[in-house]
């Protein structure tokens, strides 16, 4: 239950002037955001339904061009704060087609390869209170409609708004306004006009059509007379929920004087983008009304916290003005610092925590929370708050007087909501004003009671039939959305909540898609709307579907067993280099061109030396013992072949003599770009680096990639701190997407941060792995470099990071990234002695068993969907080992090329000859619709793999990619490294 929250909402004037953006993209292809030149919103109709001070709000919009190109219509609308999006639809066919709800990337992959294909798909997304939405093709011919839902809850004194303000004239504009649960009507206005509603039986209506308009301001709703404090409403899943509005009776109690007050105050990056001076200011008249004996300032970002006691409200003033703010957001560290005991605390930021997200606080006082952000995560401040009997105070300009009442006062709040049996009830508050709240929860059977901090109770019950109306339970479902998707454990059922009451909650989207095999790509279950011949069209195709894929588990298990038993056998094989000069003549006939007559050929070149025979090698991986867990039994996998079930044994495998330790010394690259900000930081003392950092921070900080690159710039010149708090950074502009989580997890990992490194993998495979193998990968590499450096107290991560690693390899989805299957099964093989030294089990086909160690072992991979990177190794004696010559005479070999974005590829050598390897990167092909965007590539360069003596180190870089004809020129390349292996 989220208790007492108190909202102030933004007034229509405090928005921005453009309200949605409309931006297009010719033919699908994304060069910049341009805004719309031949996309225009042709109509454009707004529907409230008022549940009370909740509301069901539809927006439909229409949108034409003028031009018979293909176009891609990316529209961004902001919507009311701590609103909640339920729905969102698409026509398709003259046929409106409900969007179905699925993990934000996943929608997005999705939607980008039915773009690539020039099919017709429809993608929507919401980041905090901003809704977007793409829509392809759009031509002069083909118009596009599309309807969004969301829900809102709202004070009756600052009103529902949905800020829309359009320069450009809209075609046809029309608005609608029902009403239930009111005696005396709301005051309804939009762009500008009133709007009169008039009463129909038990509620209120009213519409206007504007004709073609130029929208300069949104829809309002304010006033209005309740009939009674409760209303019932059900859902369209068939559940019921009550809205509960209440208040304290008479006056609230004078503030208390004296005391010590602690603010607790958001340092992180993101808060440097809300209206600080707006917060700052509230809580310095606080401390003037309240004359507290001492304040602690307590900032907080992604590293420790840091305390300072202040005499006086002028010293919080200053001492808020001096603030940097840098750095992820984390409450981690709060609860365990020794603080004297406080009698007021003020949490200050929007709610949105980038980084340890699992982390409780719950500070031994009253908390009350405070924000100016107009897009802050009500959800959480309302949990934080509710744990303390707190509230949540949201701040606009012209509303400081109010916020600190509101902080001040002593007001009677709810503390509990019961059902008539006394049980508990889950319920969520909303926003209302100061000395009210607003509570939303499931309908018990009979009454309900509400406990006051007071002492008092109210008791309401239903005074009619339900309305049907989804906002009340769609905002109760939003609030424990948000709080299951804090825990990536809990992915399943926050994706199943959020399905079940079609809300958007974290990391979630719409996405709508035309033919049955679209949905079938997918693994989407198509929603209604389609006509009868489509949808026997589908479950004809479906069962076809689910045939071919359980045909596929079986054959991709053959197919791992194929390509593994090459890899064991290449592991095998002694290899004989050939000389530096037969490698020069090789590489050199490679580039001849092609002759314009037809002379006679020139001699060949000597032959390259024959391989020997495999000899019986001294050093061979232990046997491979059929010997199942003594409490397992023999277990089978879903193609009925037997296992292997790896224990601690009483006898256990004999083990063969390690090979030597390979002396591998490694030389690295200049890998940070030399962007204009290096540039400077480069020439500045040590003395000055951190004012040149905040110098170049306010040209360049509003991309990650500022944050990414300064963070490593740091960390070069031993400043691990700064560097630290610039790589999370990175997670806290709105820019900041997948790729960038999967940078900075990657860095962690480098770092050994590996609980914060865990966490942020942990949120891309539970949106992505479903789809894509690469997150299970990354996340079990992670896992298990936790694992590793736990030692036997890590046998679970090393347990669970062997299975990820062979999902990664067998399942099927894993075809379109062939390759990848040796590579985890690389990585699973080498993970079975630590397993087994912790005293943990494994379960793998015996086919698919074998130590497999090499001298180096690079493994690359990309955040770039669609891209084309190569690794190229230059071998000691010449010869270049990439996707056109993967297996040099030394037993250098490339993995299979991945040219569908991603990766990984990797490079292996079982005895490196003696000499230099450089490692080089090329950009072969970039994505076809982001043509413009530079890829970023992780690396792993590994020594002595698989063995005791292994040694990594983690590197990226930045990349570009080639064109025209040629597109392996070296100059073109990027270098990383080269590893001088000494024998």
């Amino acid at each position: 239950m989220m208790l007492a929250f108190a909202i102030l909402t933004l007034s229509p004037a405090a928005w921005a002037q453009n309200n949605p953006t409309l931006t297009e993209a010719e033919r699908g292809v994304r060069r910049d955001d341009r805004p719309a030149v031949h996309l225009r919103i042709a109509a454009l109709d707004v529907r409230a339904h008022l549940i009370g001070r909740t509301a069901d709000v539809t927006v439909e919009m229409l949108i034409g061009s003028d031009d018979t190109d293909s176009y891609e219509a990316n529209l961004a609308l902001t919507l009311p704060a701590d609103a909640a999006v339920t729905g969102y639809a698409l026509d398709v066919g003259g046929k409106m087609i409900p969007g179905q709800l699925l993990e934000a990337p996943k929608a997005r992959n999705v939607y980008e390869d039915e773009v690539r294909a020039g099919i017709d798909p429809g993608l929507a997304e919401i980041a905090g209170n901003r809704f977007t939405t793409r829509i392809f093709p759009i031509d002069a011919a083909h118009p596009r409609r599309f309807r969004l839902t969301f829900v809102a809850a709202f004070d009756p004194a600052i009103g529902l708004v949905l800020p829309l303000a359009r320069d450009a004239a809209v075609g046809r504009v029309t608005v609608a306004v029902t009403a239930d649960g009111y005696a005396a009507a709301p005051a309804v206005r939009f762009a500008g006009q009133p709007i009169g509603l008039f009463q129909i039986e038990d509620g209120w209506r009213g519409e206007a059509t504007l004709g073609t308009a130029v929208v300069r301001e949104g829809l309002t709703v304010t006033g209005g007379t309740l009939i009674g404090p409760m209303i019932v409403a059900r859902h369209s899943n068939g559940e019921a929920f009550f809205v509960i509005g209440g208040g304290a009776a008479g006056d609230p109690e004078p503030p208390l004087r004296g005391g010590r007050l602690r603010v607790y105050w958001d340092r992180s990056l993101s808060h440097r983008a809300d209206r600080t001076d707006l917060e700052a200011e509230v809580l310095a008249r606080l401390a003037e009304r309240t004359a507290p004996a001492a304040i602690d300032l307590v900032t907080f970002a992604s590293d420790r916290p840091q305390v300072a006691t202040l005499g006086d409200a002028a010293a919080l003033r200053t001492a808020l003005a001096r603030v940097t703010y840098r750095g992820g957001t984390s409450l981690a560290g709060l609860d365990a610092l020794p603080l004297p005991a406080a009698t007021q605390c003020v949490l200050v930021f929007d709610g949105a925590v980038t980084i340890d997200r699992g982390t409780a606080f719950a500070p031994a006082c009253r908390l009350m929370a405070l924000t100016a952000a107009p897009g802050a995560d009500g959800a959480r401040l309302g949990r934080l708050a509710q744990r303390t009997g707190g509230a949540v105070v949201g701040l606009a300009v012209g509303g400081e007087a109010q916020a600190v009442a509101a902080l001040a006062a002593r007001a009677t709040a709810p503390v509990s909501v019961r059902d008539a049996a006394g049980r508990r009830l889950d319920t969520r508050a909303l926003p209302a004003g100061p000395g009210q709240w607003l509570l939303v929860g499931p309908m018990p059977a009979g009454g309900v009671t509400v406990r006051l901090s007071d002492g008092g109770e109210r008791h309401y019950a239903p005074a009619g039939a339900p309305i049907e109306a989804e906002a009340p339970g769609a905002l109760w479902a939003a609030g424990l959305v948000a709080e299951l998707a804090d825990d990536p454990a809990r992915h399943a059922a926050m994706a199943d909540t959020a399905r079940r009451y079609q809300v958007a909650g974290p990391g979630m989207s719409f996405l709508v898609l035309e033919r049955p095999d679209q949905y079938l790509r997918a693994e989407l279950t198509p929603p209604k709307g389609f006509g009868a011949e489509w949808l026997a069209q589908y479950r004809e195709a479906k069962q076809n579907w689910d045939k071919e894929h359980r045909d596929a588990r079986q054959e991709r298990l053959a197919f791992v067993i194929d390509r593994w038993r090459e890899r064991r056998a290449w592991w095998s094989r002694r290899f004989v280099p050939i000389t530096r000069a037969q490698a020069k003549r090789t590489r050199d006939e490679e580039q001849l061109p092609m002759p314009v007559s037809a002379p006679p050929p020139p001699p060949p070149p000597p032959p390259s030396p024959t391989p020997e025979p495999v000899q019986p090698r001294a050093v061979m991986p232990p046997p491979i013992v059929a010997a199942p867990a003594p409490d397992a039994g023999v277990q089978e996998g879903v193609s009925g072949d037997v296992v292997v079930t790896g224990t601690v044994r009483s006898n256990p495998l004999p083990t063969a003599q390690e090979p030597p330790r390979a002396q591998i010394k490694i030389d690295m690259a200049d890998l940070i770009t030399k962007r204009p900000y290096i540039a400077a930081l480069d020439v500045a003392g040590p003395g000055r680096r951190l004012a040149v950092l905040t110098e170049q921070e306010r040209q360049y900080g509003s991309v990650p990639t500022f944050y990414l690159d300064t963070g490593e710039w740091f960390r070069l010149k031993g400043d691990a701190a700064t560097a630290s708090l610039l790589l999370l950074s990175a997670l806290e502009l709105p820019t900041s997407d997948d790729e960038t989580r999967q940078i900075v997890a990657f860095r962690l990992e480098r770092d050994r941060s590996f609980n914060r490194a865990v966490e942020l993998a942990e949120q891309l495979a539970a949106a992505n792995a479903e789809f894509r193998p690469q997150p299970g990968r990354d996340l079990a590499l992670a896992v298990a470099a936790r694992g590793r450096a736990a030692g036997r107290t890590g046998r679970a991560d090393l347990e669970r990071a062997f299975q990820l690693l062979v999902e990664a390899a067998l399942n099927p989805a894993s075809s379109d990234f062939d390759g990848i299957e040796v590579i985890a099964l690389m990585e699973a093989n080498a993970l079975i002695p630590p397993i087994e030294a912790a005293g943990g089990r494994w379960t793998l086909d015996p086919r698919l068993v074998g130590l497999t160690d090499t001298d180096a072992r690079i493994v690359i991979e990309w955040t770039d969907d669609d891209a084309d990177i190569d690794l190229w190794i230059d071998e000691p004696n010449g010869e270049r080992v990439m996707y056109s010559n993967k297996l040099s005479s030394a037993g250098g070999q490339i993995s299979n090329d991945m040219t569908d974005g991603y990766g990984p590829e990797e490079y292996a050598v079982h005895r490196a000859p003696a000499g230099a390897y450089r490692v080089r990167i090329n950009g072969y092909d970039a994505d076809r619709i982001n043509p413009n965007g530079p890829g970023h590539v992780l690396i792993r360069l590994q020594r002595n793999f698989a063995r005791s003596s292994e040694t990594q180190e983690l590197v990226d870089l930045d990349l570009s990619f080639q064109s025209g004809r040629d597109r392996n020129e070296e100059d073109e390349t990027r270098p990383v490294a080269t590893l001088r292996v000494q024998r």
